[in-house]
């Protein structure tokens, strides 16, 4: 009976701790290497075929830099938001929500969206 008791003692002390080890997982491993696919960039104005637009705020920010942009090379505020494309500051202005229209605020110094 002692034999036995020793025997399923010794077992558990050393066939246990085999079970329970933690897979070495790829993530932190420090043989694996990542590799992240390098970005694609695209001139300006241009989207991949089937690709959806830029958010509402993608846009704003653009143009909202482009507003700085401009505030910066002229010293003064354009009097409409084409003149940020014809200071060639974006591709194009891009057409607003059906129903709003592109305006500057001039004490913020951003561009808004506002109803027509």
């Amino acid at each position: 009976m002692f034999a036995r008791i020793t025997l399923l003692l010794a077992l558990t002390v050393f066939v246990a701790p085999l079970g329970c080890r933690k897979k070495a997982s790829s993530a932190t491993h420090p043989d694996t290497e990542i590799s992240v696919p390098s970005p694609i960039v695209l001139p300006a104005g241009t989207r991949p075929h089937g690709a959806s637009a830029p958010s509402p705020a993608a846009l704003a920010t653009q143009l909202n830099n482009a507003l700085h942009s401009y505030l910066e090379m002229k010293g003064r505020m354009p009097h409409e938001i084409n003149e940020l494309a014809a200071a060639k500051l974006v591709p194009s202005v891009p057409a607003p929500p059906p129903g709003k229209k592109y305006a500057i605020d001039p004490q913020k110094l951003e561009v808004l969206l506002i109803s027509q």
